[in-house]
């Protein structure tokens, strides 16, 4: 694994295990023990490879925000976390145009969502046409040379590296 200085990084996140409840809605249920302590892995496995993100975008699900919370919090990051309602089971392309609406002030992007939405984005923005199976709390890392977030399109990126969570 290595991250190339002036490249974009695009690190998909899907949200650690959740509780299965039915009679939860969706959007509130939380992370297990076991997601919670696969999430930390993530953490760690970032801030051991000194991986740093500038940014990151959450589904406004309880259990892709705890997610990022985590993830933020284990691997020490200095950055926002903003909430986007397309991150919670919108189509690709909707989610792609939100992408391009980054700032460009930001290298090191991570989105925290869901599947098969981020399987589905890692195929379709990679060059390689990649096909991944993420398991949850699994982290995907995306690069490319393009200088704007606006410039995404399909086949733009090379597939960087998985993480698998450790439990």
């Amino acid at each position: 694994m290595y991250l190339k200085k002036d490249c974009k990084n695009l690190f998909l996140l899907r949200h650690g295990r959740a509780e299965q409840f039915d009679f939860l809605e969706d959007r509130n249920r939380d992370l297990t023990y076991e997601g919670v302590d696969g999430v930390i892995s993530i953490g760690n496995f970032l801030a051991e490879n000194n991986i740093k993100i500038d940014y990151i975008l959450s589904s406004p699900a309880l259990r892709a925000f705890k997610t990022a919370e985590l993830i933020k919090k284990t691997a020490d990051f200095d950055c926002n976390i903003v909430t986007e309602e397309v991150f919670y089971f919108y189509n690709i392309k909707t989610i792609i145009e939100k992408i391009k609406t980054i700032s460009d002030n930001f290298n090191n992007v991570l989105l925290v969502g869901h599947n098969p939405t981020w399987q589905d984005i890692v195929r379709e923005l990679s060059c390689q046409n990649t096909r991944v199976s993420m398991s949850p709390g699994s982290l995907v890392c995306l690069q490319t040379d393009i200088k704007s977030w606006s410039e995404i399109e399909k086949g733009r990126f090379v597939f960087n590296f998985m993480q698998s969570p450790k439990y």
